[in-house]
């Protein structure tokens, strides 16, 4: 048998896949002939495939002394990459394209191989010139668009996709990334829809289930990405990537026992992960767990030092444990190393108003508004702090006339727009302009989706015309229908008053329906969903779905219980999804918003004359804004409170002061009205709600500053409702904030007994003491000067029997007065929404 003949037997038996007869005739050849090249090229093709690499780039490279081909360029490529000598496979493919430039193979390889090496213009054109050499490939249309997708050239990657597709229509790789690339331009339907073509091809394909339920998520179809992943799970549970998507979607739905087993699942699987790490420290945040929160987000960090977001959630974690100083410190910090990140600046704003240092604060929000004007939550937590630091209604009014204009107008019903609007923007036929806000929900932006493709970039928020309502109901049935809607109908001090009004509607003469935007439902959460009519969990939708709900219910009167206060969804209620939308409870104030119609209020916080500082018209409640229950925050309603005890003062020989109100309320005027009356008073002590560190050295300096030695100062920490009620055992009386006065703290401190000396305020927060105080029929506690207020303190330090019998008999006070009328005042709020109909 010739050489050659025995070249061409090997050949034969390389090729059936029969390896070492193949290598036994190779190397036949060459104990004959030591220099023959196409028996070195192919045994070098064979010890590629059996996993010799390095054996085969000898000999191919001795293959190539001999006679240099570009096919023996291209093959020793191949044994390069899998050595992972890719710098060194890219000048052989160079090679083998000079020699031979018309090959479409090695023009696509060079470009996978240009792609890995981040030369993605250059892969691009490689791609390029082997669609030219053969179009008819699908997979050099696959490997273009996967190019242009890391180029985030995004039309170009579904083009190319596509193309792949049409020659190949049952290629589930090339649907799947063209999901993912639908994905990356927020067109989640078409996403889904891809993501599922590639599942009917290939039921198993793990990665286009990963990628269809990132998509579901964003969609806020929660359920159904739970099931996509779990399938996922199923079918190779050793994907960390899974695990951890799994992990954001149950955290979502607030299942966040089920998310921390997902995220160490998937940390288990890939150790060292950073992101789950973070995802893992933001779910046990979520369940109170804070140390381990702490920990998870500080592991984060140190498998990654620079990590943002595990660092904001470092300083988030450290605040709830009180270490308010260090958070702030890290937040500031992170605004050097980040200072494109709008959402650390609001972070910090939080930080800062929580300790009192609002013009920090308001600083914090104006820039994290500047570097993101299509998110409304910095500039509604602005709007909430000028509450606590400005006197002047009309520039109040006129920065929430600003936000308006910002955030609402663009999606107020118009007469101009007919019909329903869709996902994807809203065409206004005034001036043909198109916007795009930011819906910051349903998915929480601080976790980290793993994803077989681009992140989530956010979407466009849909409108619905106000026409809808006539269609539905053309005039208001005797029944109404009232909504609530409010993200605290839970363990919150918003539930003491809720839960007062709730159990006393009127069900005959109104249908309640409550919206709950939150997450994680108690005791509380059953209480009060038990007074409702229909009860509607839709935390997790967008505001757009859940303003369409709103319709398909047919409200009448629809209830705004936030506001501007943290966990808002306003832009529901600039989508107008009720005929009338009014708002109460979070304070009292304007939204700003053309959409809110009504305010409630009441005759002592908002006299004659006052309804031009909002943009709602205010309806006064006969007798109080506020309608008060003391175990609406107790798991058991039936728990036993701490009862009202004697003085202190008589046993303690001085008189202590108290203030309760949250830190944020306490400012440099305050500080100072509180030390003239300390100095005027001997011995006097003063009670304060306080977080530990730099906040309290300010007030002991503010104090010492007018020779108030810091033993006469008792701070106290944040704690659970009785332990904090029972503070109020120390307190002989308590004095008031400006401009925000106490207002649920100082009904607690009524129903413990304990007056309170207000000053009234030139702003609607100002007036609560005054209000409270009048229905408590307590005039002797109201000033309207500073100077009225530092004598009347004076005076009542001195009277302490005048205290005592105040303290002895405040409670049987307050649940005689309107203040605790729970039935009356259903009755008056009803009659405010017949008035809000027969105004309409």
């Amino acid at each position: 048998m010739t050489l050659q003949q025995m070249l061409n037997s090997a050949a034969d038996h390389h090729r059936a896949g029969r390896l070492q007869q193949a290598e036994k005739l190779y190397r036949a050849i060459l104990a004959e002939q030591p220099y023959h090249a196409d028996a070195l090229h192919l045994l070098g093709v064979l010890a590629n495939q059996t996993g010799h690499h390095e054996d085969a780039c000898q000999w191919i490279n001795k293959a190539i002394a001999q006679r240099p081909v570009a096919e023996y360029y291209f093959n020793l490529a191949g044994a390069l990459i899998s050595t992972g000598k890719f710098d060194e496979s890219i000048v052989a493919l160079r090679q083998a394209i000079a020699m031979k430039p018309n090959w479409p193979a090695a023009h696509a390889n060079l470009g996978t191989l240009l792609q890995r090496a981040g030369n993605l213009d250059e892969a691009i054109a490689c791609f390029h010139k082997a669609i030219a050499l053969d179009p008819r490939n699908h997979l050099w249309h696959y490997n273009l668009g996967n190019a242009c997708m890391a180029a985030q050239k995004n039309d170009q990657a579904i083009a190319a996709f596509n193309q792949a597709i049409l020659i190949n229509p049952n290629y589930p790789e090339a649907l799947n990334n063209l999901g993912s690339t639908l994905h990356a331009l927020g067109r989640f339907e078409e996403a889904v829809e891809k993501g599922r073509r590639a599942l009917a091809i290939n039921p198993n394909f793990v990665e286009a289930l990963n990628n269809v339920g990132n998509s579901l998520i964003n969609l806020s179809r929660f359920e159904e990405a739970v099931e996509v992943f779990l399938r996922a799970v199923a079918l190779n549970p050793n994907l960390a990537v899974v695990h951890n998507n799994l992990g954001n979607v149950l955290c979502g739905l607030g299942r966040y026992p089920e998310a921390i087993d997902a995220y160490r699942q998937a940390i288990a699987l890939q150790p060292h992960w950073p992101e789950a790490l973070n995802n893992l420290s933001i779910a046990l945040r979520s369940v109170g767990d804070i140390d381990a929160a702490l920990a998870a987000a500080r592991e984060a960090l140190a498998e990654r030092p620079g990590f943002i977001l595990a660092r904001e959630n470092e300083a988030q974690a450290l605040q709830l444990k009180g270490e308010v100083d260090q958070a702030i410190e890290i937040l500031e910090q992170l605004t050097l190393d980040a200072p494109q990140d709008s959402r650390i600046f609001n972070t910090l704003g939080n930080a800062l108003r929580s300790i009192g240092q609002l013009d920090r604060a308001i600083a914090a929000y104006q820039r994290s508004a500047e570097l993101d004007p299509t998110n409304y939550l910095p500039a509604s937590n602005y709007l909430f702090t000028l509450q606590f630091h400005i006197e002047d209604p009309a520039v109040i009014l006129a920065a929430h006339q600003n936000w308006n204009t910002q955030f609402t107008s663009v999606l107020a019903p118009s007469p101009c727009i007919q019909g329903e609007g869709r996902d994807g923007g809203v065409e206004r036929t005034q001036n043909a302009e198109r916007r795009t806000l930011k819906d910051p929900h349903p998915t929480p932006p601080q976790f980290d989706s793993a994803h077989c493709g681009p992140e989530y970039k956010g979407r466009e928020l849909a409108l619905t015309s106000s026409s809808a309502f006539r269609v539905q109901r053309s005039a208001f049935s005797d029944r109404l229908r009232i909504a609530y809607l409010s993200p605290d109908f839970r363990h919150h001090c918003q539930s003491l008053f809720t839960t007062a009004l709730f159990p006393h509607h009127d069900h005959e003469q109104f249908e309640i329906f409550c919206y709950s935007l939150f997450s994680k439902p108690d005791s509380i959460t059953e209480r009060l969903r038990a007074c409702a009519n229909t009860w509607r969990d839709v935390a997790f939708l967008s505001d757009a779905a859940i303003a369409e709900q709103i319709r398909k219910d047919e409200i009448d009167i629809l209830i705004d219980l936030t506001m501007h206060m943290g966990n808002c969804r306003p832009l529901i209620h600039a989508r107008k999804p009720a005929p009338i939308q009014a708002c109460w409870l979070a304070y009292p104030g304007t939204t700003g918003m053309a959409t809110m119609d009504y305010r409630l209020s009441d005759p002592h916080l908002d006299p004659a004359g006052w309804d031009i500082r909002y943009s709602e018209k205010t309806i006064r409640l006969p007798d109080t804004f506020w309608c008060y229950n003391p175990h609406g925050m107790s798991f058991d309603p039936a728990e036993a409170l701490p009862e009202v005890n004697d003085l202190p003062a008589l046993t303690n020989g001085y008189v202590t002061f108290g203030c309760l109100n949250d830190f944020s309320k306490i400012n440099s005027a305050t500080l100072n009205r509180w030390t003239q009356i300390m100095r005027k008073v001997p011995h006097s002590h003063l009670r304060l709600l306080i977080p530990t560190g730099q906040s309290r050295q300010r007030v002991a300096d503010a104090f010492s500053t007018f020779g108030i030695s810091t033993d006469r100062l008792e701070f106290v920490d944040r704690q659970e409702r009785t332990p904090y009620l029972a503070e109020y055992h120390k307190i002989d009386l308590c004095l008031d904030t400006l401009p925000y006065n106490g207002h649920t703290t100082s009904l607690d401190a009524f129903w413990m007994g304990v007056p309170v000396l207000t000053q009234i305020g030139k702003t609607v927060v100002g007036r609560a003491g005054l209000s409270q105080l009048t229905n408590l029929r307590l005039p002797q506690f109201v000033a309207e000067s500073e100077e009225q207020f530092h004598s009347r303190a004076i005076e009542w330090a001195k009277n302490l029997d005048g205290l005592a019998e105040i303290r002895r008999t405040l409670r049987e006070r307050m649940n005689a007065s309107p203040l605790m009328d729970a039935k009356k005042f259903a009755h008056d709020i009803e009659t405010a929404f017949r008035n809000f109909i027969a105004n309409l």
